[in-house]
């Protein structure tokens, strides 16, 4: 069976052209008076997914965001299920919505009224809590 690299709430998002999953460990920690690193560990493994496309429709790119906004029956947190690149299987974490980039600009298709349809390059990040 094909599966999605992601899923928010259960809810397949569309495969993106590119796909970064960054795995991290918290680490509270400072140099001695020898300038050596003393700390912990205080979290392993901890996610972060920037996901690009080269093409998202308007509705595909608005129906994502639009899970992360309460305003639109979406959460700040959200289960997150995804392709974890250090177990090689999916897993799910809560995770809220970071940088969210349309910077590529609007395609429109219809001069007439300029309306959009979609967009070129759009960047999305999810950010373990």
């Amino acid at each position: 069976m094909r599966r999605n690299l992601i899923y928010i709430r259960g809810i397949e998002i569309p495969e993106p052209s590119n796909y970064n999953a960054i795995v991290a460990d918290s680490v509270d920690n400072a140099r001695n008076v020898g300038s050596v690193v003393i700390g912990s560990v205080v979290r392993e493994d901890q996610v972060r997914i920037d996901a690009d496309y080269n093409y998202l429709t308007a509705l595909q790119w608005s129906g994502i965001l639009k899970l992360f906004n309460s305003k639109y029956g979406g959460s700040f947190y959200n289960d997150v299920t995804f392709f974890n690149p250090v177990t090689a299987d999916w897993d799910t974490r809560k995770m809220y919505i970071s940088n969210r980039d349309t910077s590529n600009g609007a395609f429109m298709i219809d001069p007439s009224t300029g309306a959009v349809v979609g967009w070129k390059g759009p960047h999305l990040a999810l950010i373990e809590v």
